[in-house]
């Protein structure tokens, strides 16, 4: 506590310099009191949320929400960088039609057709892969995050006849789209069976140069999704790429 009010004091005497100090002051107290309650800012020369072109994007996403997040920014970069890997787009974990909603619009001078799944019932029964091993995550409950198909349909009207949504429990859909190929596909499932199902069913009708995108990689509420990208990883001779923003990365390179 003595730390933090020495450290507060320093700021609060930089207040009174110019206007970079300032800024500096401003920042420092903020992460300071951040870091004292067990989060962390980022940096203040961090662009990414002050990206006009994604902000807008997500301006235009009907379904509206708080803070743009790290993870939507990500997908959406990455959806644009595999627009030129051949084959069509798909989600796995629907739900409101977020990160559908970005891959269509990062490629909405293509062709590229999407395909969305979910039970839109909410989650699958958690097994005990998916019981987090941290105590300061909770545990999931079969049936969280359900929500009408309306909802989905309607937040991507405006992409009417490029995208595909297909209601029922993940794998039983699959077969739909078995005669595809795919350039970039996000796996956002949670849980471990599912999330087992959608990598082992994707990852051969990946094109060369195709992406798998996990969501929950990094979540601490998440293992079993981490457990499964794992297991193929590991069963493919392949590693996960992990980033900040808690996304695991599967990429094809033959």
């Amino acid at each position: 506590m003595r730390t933090l009010v020495k450290q507060a004091g320093r700021a609060a005497r930089l207040m009174a310099g110019s206007p970079h100090q300032k800024r500096k002051a401003r920042y420092n107290l903020a992460a300071m009191i951040a870091s004292r309650f067990g989060f962390r800012m980022y940096g203040p020369q961090t662009s990414w949320y002050d990206n006009r072109e994604f902000a807008e994007a997500w301006r235009r996403f009907p379904h509206k929400e708080g803070l743009i997040q790290d993870r939507r920014f990500n997908l959406y970069n990455l959806a644009k960088s595999w627009a030129i890997v051949e084959g069509d787009l798909a989600e796995c974990g629907a739900n409101v039609g977020r990160g559908s909603y970005l891959m269509l619009h990062a490629n909405e001078h293509n062709d590229k057709h999407l395909y969305a799944f979910d039970s839109f019932e909410g989650l699958s029964q958690p097994t005990g892969a998916d019981r987090p091993r941290d105590p300061r995550a909770q545990p999931w409950e079969a049936h969280e995050f359900a929500v009408d198909e309306a909802v989905a349909r309607t937040n991507l009207a405006a992409f009417e006849g490029r995208f595909t949504l297909l209601k029922g429990w993940v794998p039983e859909r699959f077969a739909d789209v078995s005669e595809k190929r795919f350039s970039l596909v996000h796996i956002d499932l949670d849980l471990y069976e599912p999330t087992k199902s959608s990598v082992e069913f994707f990852w051969p009708r990946l094109s060369r140069g195709g992406l798998i995108v996990c969501d929950d990689y990094g979540s601490r509420r998440c293992p079993g999704a981490r457990q499964a990208m794992d297991e193929f990883a590991e069963g493919a001779r392949l590693r996960v790429a992990e980033l900040t923003t808690m996304q695991g990365l599967l990429f094809k390179a033959v």
